[in-house]
């Protein structure tokens, strides 16, 4: 499944959740990285509603789910929010990615 031109006048984008140890790390790269990695938004631990996006959560309002443990892809829910959040067991290496649409509106990191 692709979501590429399904939105026409709005922001292609993927959602990444990672360990909160990686944040950093992953952000600095992204903004070594522009244009292939552009950032529309960050959300701290927890959060799960966008500034761009006020009555979507991210849990809830994307069109498709991988949730990715030590590099192999382990589930493709329909949505995030009845299993573990990303990060919450400090032990695992747990990265969900996710391909969504919002609005053109300025970005915020």
């Amino acid at each position: 499944m692709t979501t590429a031109g399904k939105a026409p006048g709005q922001a292609q984008a993927n959602l990444i959740a990672i360990p909160k140890d990686w944040a950093y790390d992953f952000l600095l790269f992204t903004h070594r990285n522009p244009k292939p990695c552009p950032v529309l938004d960050v959300l701290d631990a927890g959060e799960t509603v966008s500034a761009l996006k006020r009555d979507a959560d991210v849990r809830t309002h994307a069109p498709r789910y991988r949730i990715w443990e030590h590099g192999e892809l382990v589930a493709e829910p329909e949505n995030r929010a009845s299993t573990t959040p990303a990060g919450s067991r400090s032990s695992s290496s747990r990265a969900t990615t996710t391909s969504t649409s919002t609005s053109a509106s300025s970005p915020r990191c």
